[in-house]
């Protein structure tokens, strides 16, 4: 939480950096920074040290410069059609790579994320959740249950993130000292500003969130949504990879699944209100995973807002049907192998 960096984690860090990457507003690449001499080095050790220690942050390293990237298929006219690549100072990101190793190391030694967070997590990936989710769909199966699935989507989570809350659940959560000094500034003062071409629009103040882009802000975004897996009712149980989140009941009839459920979903509409945060109901979908001939109506809501039902639910890439043939997901990879091999011989010409 206080130590100084040393020589050997910033050589790390720089170990790690990925080349041909944009810079940010300062104009400093990956590049540069790895082939910095040693003199520089212990420059460079000597200023993340003082920010470290002080908590005072260079501002330009709190600067994203914001290039909007057309969906395919949108209208062009509406803002809405276009994500934002947020392009931010190569030598704030190589600090937060060390803050952020030193972060992480601690919660999870300490056992501080709930086990149903998988999200950047080391030794984790989506294929954990996904196997999850469909092993005990498949158990039920064998006992002859229903499985009902929330698909829970989080209205621009990260975006959304309360910085006092966050800054409170930091403290909460063990953190302290200069780590929690240098990353409550960290949050502070961030701007932003839209450059399109050659032109840059004026900028605008960040207030909420956590920084898009930044090597810490998947870390940080954990600890802040770790307590809503704990407020889950009895006999129901989630899977999280950052904000993807999903929350199942199985039971013998699908009345007492949906009862079960109701009160899970009432529980993280309060618990989301309380910390500023939003589950969107219209994109929020639920699925009866059953091999029952017999149709099973189930009803659930979120505060008036009705769910409505998704047969073939995606979940983090993944296609699941009612009765998990996986026949969605094998045409859909079938299509897409069917599309690279015809560019394969596309490329090959007459030597295919």
């Amino acid at each position: 939480m206080n130590k100084n960096f040393t020589q050997h984690e910033l050589d790390r860090a720089i170990q790690d950096l990925k080349l041909k990457k944009s810079p940010g507003e300062d104009g400093v690449t990956n590049e540069i920074i790895q082939h910095l001499g040693k003199n520089m080095m212990k420059k460079l050790l000597q200023l993340y040290n003082t920010t470290w220690t002080t908590g005072n942050i260079p501002q330009i390293w709190k600067e994203a410069i914001m290039i909007p990237v057309y969906k395919q298929g949108k209208d062009k006219k509406k803002p809405e059609s276009y994500r934002p690549l947020s392009l931010l100072s190569c030598l704030g990101k190589t600090m937060e790579r060390m803050v952020n190793t030193r972060m992480t190391w601690y919660l999870e030694k300490y056992n501080i994320l709930v086990e149903e967070q998988a999200g950047f997590r080391r030794g984790r990936c989506t294929e954990d959740q996904i196997t999850l989710i469909a092993q005990d769909i498949e158990d039920d199966f064998q006992e002859k249950r229903h499985t009902v699935v929330v698909w829970i989507d989080m209205a621009k989570a990260f975006d959304r993130v309360w910085r006092d809350g966050f800054l409170f659940k930091l403290k909460d959560n063990g953190i302290s000292g200069n780590m929690f000094k240098w990353t409550e500034q960290y949050l502070q003062n961030r701007i932003a500003r839209v450059r399109t071409q050659h032109f840059k629009s004026r900028t605008q103040n960040m207030k909420h969130g956590v920084p898009q882009g930044g090597l810490l802000s998947p870390t940080l975004f954990s600890m802040f949504m770790n307590d809503i897996q704990t407020i889950l009712s009895k006999g129901v149980y989630g899977a999280m990879y950052a904000d993807d989140m999903a929350i199942w009941a199985t039971e013998e009839y699908t009345g007492t699944a949906q009862a079960r459920l109701q009160l899970a979903l009432e529980a993280l509409r309060m618990c989301t209100e309380k910390w500023r945060m939003k589950i969107n109901p219209e994109k929020t979908t639920f699925t009866t995973f059953t091999l029952s001939t017999k149709s099973q109506t189930v009803c659930l809501k979120i505060g008036e807002h009705q769910l409505q039902e998704e047969p073939s639910p995606t979940y983090l890439g993944v296609t699941f049907d009612k009765r998990e043939t996986w026949k969605a997901q094998t045409d859909k990879c079938q299509e897409r192998g069917i599309l690279h091999t015809g560019l394969l011989r596309r490329l090959a010409g007459t030597q295919w």
